[in-house]
């Protein structure tokens, strides 16, 4: 129990400049290494991309976003339910509670794994087939995929360790992963390594990442003394450890599925509908878009999670609604003044990190970036309706951004190619915007019943 209340919350949220110095503190580390990471991802997409010419680089990138789209779609977002409900447990120093609810998120992910390796070796075929993927690198391609097993599998360690504040262990985790692909990948530019030994190396840096975060999260449980017991405390209950679980579950999988169009999505559909270099020029433009304006808002969107986990568990709408309010002005601004520019400045950024043949990315990259800007202003809406138990508000918004990206998708690639393809990405992000502010208009107001406690008193 000691170390379950370690940090005294209520004494973190006496004074309202607490509201943004806590996120932010916790941000920090995130910042740093979202920033690395994102400097290191476009090193190792600079050296593989003039290393491989735009074909092959576009065939590893479809490889690539294959494997995670499908990863999203089995993972259960495991993390969430630990947040959401672990935060309470700490609340009550409720260390049983705590353990079955650490089973149960692991064991989803041991399912989606499970399910993601059969859904892998159904279906890489015939996408390698429709992204124009010659034979000699179809069985490739599948052997990449069973990486999908380890993606879904570091999900509830993440949450674990968001769960106790780590957000140091966080930032150097995810720096892993890119900082092996750009070793390798300088390596493999000098030794003028093939696209098959490009995924090696991208399957190498996935394992190790995983892995590590697996290793870290287990650390800090044996640090806490809340390895001790884990099993004593399993019991029927472990299978619904709280009320609505699987419910909640059951909805952040279909809210984390239709955010598709946010990560590997669009990078799918412009292989299908253009072509593999077509796609290799649009993950170019993605990446730079990520580098400028997602760390404002992918920086802050986990530090903010457990701290609207832990106001929503505590009964504090007010300042729940205060937090939510700043970051989304603050986080919207730094992307707006990030969008100019990038405006400005992106081609001969282009032209110089990865070369000219990638210059008609540019066009593209601007818009991905105003759609950025767009979801910067909306990053603190889904942690607040998830954290607050609104996940039908959550889901409904999503279905309404998938639709409205889909039909632009449908129109606007047809006439405008790869800059329609990124102008439905705005499209993606002001639905996005529209449809988590509706849902989160009454949640902002008041405690609901879908929060823990009665409604705050004055």
């Amino acid at each position: 129990m000691p170390a379950l209340l370690r940090f005294p919350f209520r004494a973190r949220w006496a004074s309202p400049l607490s509201l943004l110095v806590d996120p932010f503190r916790k941000a920090s580390f995130l910042l740093g290494g979202q920033t690395a990471s994102g400097v290191l991802t476009l090193g190792a997409l600079a050296l593989s991309s003039r290393a491989l010419g735009i074909v092959d680089f576009g065939v590893l990138m479809l490889i690539h976003g294959t494997t995670q789209t499908i990863g999203q779609i089995v993972r259960f977002q495991s993390w969430e339910p630990i947040l959401r409900y672990g935060a309470q447990a700490r609340e009550a120093g409720d260390v049983p509670r705590l353990h079955r609810l650490l089973a149960f998120s692991f064991g989803l992910d041991v399912l989606a794994a499970v399910v993601g390796l059969l859904v892998v070796l159904a279906a890489m075929g015939p996408l390698a087939a429709l992204f124009e993927i010659s034979a000699a690198h179809q069985d490739a391609a599948r052997l990449y995929g069973t990486g999908v097993a380890l993606m879904v599998l570091g999900a509830a360690h993440n949450g674990t360790l968001r769960l106790f504040d780590r957000f140091d262990l966080v930032a150097v985790q995810s720096t892993l992963a890119p900082a092996v692909r750009c070793v390798g990948a300088a390596v493999l530019f000098a030794a003028g390594g093939g696209l098959t030994a490009f995924l090696v190396l991208w399957f190498v840096a996935l394992a190790g990442a995983r892995l590590g975060l697996v290793v870290l999260a287990w650390r800090e449980l044996f640090r806490r003394d809340l390895v001790r017991d884990f099993r004593a405390g399993l019991d029927h209950r472990t299978l619904n450890p709280e009320p609505g679980i699987w419910r909640f579950v059951a909805g952040t999988n279909v809210a984390g599925t239709l955010n598709l169009a946010n990560t590997r999505l669009p990078l799918l559909i412009v292989g299908a509908m253009l072509s593999p270099a077509a796609a290799g020029l649009y993950r170019i433009a993605e990446q730079f878009a990520d580098l400028l304006v997602k760390p404002s808002h992918k920086m802050l969107a986990p530090a903010i999670y457990p701290e609207l986990a832990h106001l929503s568990a505590a009964n504090k709408p007010g300042k729940r609604r205060r937090m939510v309010l700043r970051s989304a002005a603050l986080a919207g601004g730094l992307a707006l003044v990030l969008f100019f520019v990038l405006a400005a400045a992106g081609k001969p950024l282009i032209m110089m990190i990865v070369g000219a043949d990638y210059a008609p990315a540019h066009l593209p990259m601007v818009l991905l970036t105003a759609g950025g800007v767009l979801a910067a202003w909306a990053f603190p809406l889904a942690p607040l309706l998830s954290a607050a138990g609104r996940v039908r508000s959550l889901v409904i918004a999503r279905i309404a951004a998938m639709t409205g990206y889909l039909a632009a998708m449908a129109v606007l690639v047809d006439g405008w190619g790869l800059v329609g393809a990124a102008a439905a990405m705005v499209v993606h992000g002001a639905v996005t915007l529209a449809g988590l502010g509706l849902g989160a208009r009454n949640v902002l107001g008041t405690a609901r019943p879908a929060d823990v406690q009665p409604a705050e008193q004055a």
